[in-house]
């Protein structure tokens, strides 16, 4: 299962950025997963806020807290 966990949380943080900064934002290909790290590449059509980010860390991290099981 630990080879699930940094996959699953780009997909957490890409569904709260959309949430957050809206659908016109862009993913690029770059994304890239190793052991317990990730990357994720994402465009934006502004700069995000300090605030904003700090909400896409707090909804990220509320998701997180659920701790839905994952299905493998």
């Amino acid at each position: 299962m630990e080879e699930a966990r940094t996959p699953t949380a780009l997909h957490v943080a890409k569904g709260v950025v959309i949430e957050v900064l809206g659908e016109n934002t862009k993913w690029t290909a770059s994304t890239y997963v190793t052991g317990n790290r990730g990357i994720l590449t994402v465009k934006f059509d502004q700069e995000p806020t300090s605030e904003r980010i700090a909400e896409t860390e707090y909804l990220a991290n509320e998701k997180i807290r659920e701790n839905v099981p994952i299905k493998v």
